[in-house]
């Protein structure tokens, strides 16, 4: 019980996490509410999540644009931007998982060309995690005139469709400007890795919480959680 609740606890911890980390990426849309009120909006969101399946991931950044006045197209780059860091952690530990997975017994009893293949594909998962974070460094050596390239691209579209577009991909490119300063990117980055530490809490709590899963090591938690 006592590890279960504690999974609990990091569950909380792992939901003030997200909701810190969404105030670091909407400072440059203007003042933003307080950690309080985006830790509520995180939780309806993921309790939205939870009732409808995934279209239920759209409430969190509808309920944040509303309570911070942004538009919903940029709170919605917000998010993207936000899959693109928890990404960026979860191939990594998935490619740990591989590699890790490579070198039990298992794996090892089934043959080379096995044990080659999980390997090969953990290296390919931690090279696809490096790539990520290209990407998202990338985006800081725009210049306006690119940025305006980029929403112009909506304009080769039929009219009917780019007038609906054309306030969205605005408002999209603005909710990226966390992506454009370093000292935020890092602040980012930090609080990405800080908080699938702690979702990796929560599987190391429910594992510890029952006796036939007691015995695995730090290492397979985190290979569980990538795989």
């Amino acid at each position: 019980p006592k590890f279960a609740a504690l999974a609990i606890l990091f569950i909380i911890l792992s939901y003030f996490g997200r909701a810190i980390r969404w105030e670091i990426m909407i400072r440059p849309l203007g003042p933003t509410p307080s950690i309080w009120r985006l830790f509520v909006g995180t939780a309806i969101g993921f309790t939205a999540i939870v009732l409808l399946g995934r279209p239920g991931e759209f409430v969190r950044p509808w309920w944040i644009g509303r309570e911070s006045k942004t538009a919903f197209s940029s709170q919605l780059a917000v998010w993207l931007f936000e899959r693109i860091y928890d990404l960026l952690v979860v191939i990594l530990f998935f490619g740990y998982g591989l590699i890790h997975l490579a070198r039990s017994g298992v794996v090892a009893k089934a043959g080379p060309e096995l044990q080659l293949v999980v390997s090969s594909g953990g290296t390919l998962a931690l090279i696809g995690a490096c790539l990520c974070l290209a990407f998202i460094f990338a985006l800081r050596f725009l210049n306006d005139s690119q940025r305006a390239a980029l929403v112009g691209l909506v304009e080769r579209l039929p009219e009917s469709v780019a007038s609906r577009l054309r306030p969205l991909a605005a408002n999209f490119l603005v909710g990226a400007a966390a992506c454009c300063d370093p000292r935020l990117q890092w602040l980012v980055i930090f609080y990405t890795f800080v908080e699938w530490v702690v979702i990796a809490g929560v599987y190391w709590a429910l594992f510890q919480a029952f006796p036939v899963t007691r015995m695995l090591t730090v290492e397979d938690v985190i290979a569980v959680v990538g795989l």
